[in-house]
């Protein structure tokens, strides 16, 4: 991997697993901190790498977001539709006194 790193992308590449920064967020872990120097067009993927991150954080955020307010409005609809049932009952038995 070193010497793909060094630019040499004629040498043999290990697909094995790993806990590299990519390793992580094949893993879906976005919290990567990119510390190893890039060289060369490598310095390009850092910078995609970064942003990726930065936006799947967004993404992530925004999902957890809107369930959040999702379950919210379903809560406050379940509260409605117990309140309506209690009329309707109290409703009927004020009938049947």
């Amino acid at each position: 991997m070193l010497e793909l790193s060094s630019g040499n992308l004629r040498s043999d590449l290990s697909l094995a697993a790993d806990d590299s920064e990519v390793g992580k967020m094949g893993d879906g872990n976005y919290d990567i901190h990119l510390q190893k120097e890039y060289l060369g067009d490598f310095v390009q993927l850092k910078e995609s790498f970064l942003q990726i991150s930065q936006e799947m954080k967004k993404t992530l955020v925004t999902i957890r977001d809107v369930s959040m307010e999702i379950d919210k409005g379903a809560e406050q609809l379940n509260v409605g539709a117990d309140v309506k049932t209690m009329q309707e009952i109290n409703g009927n038995l004020t009938q049947i006194s």
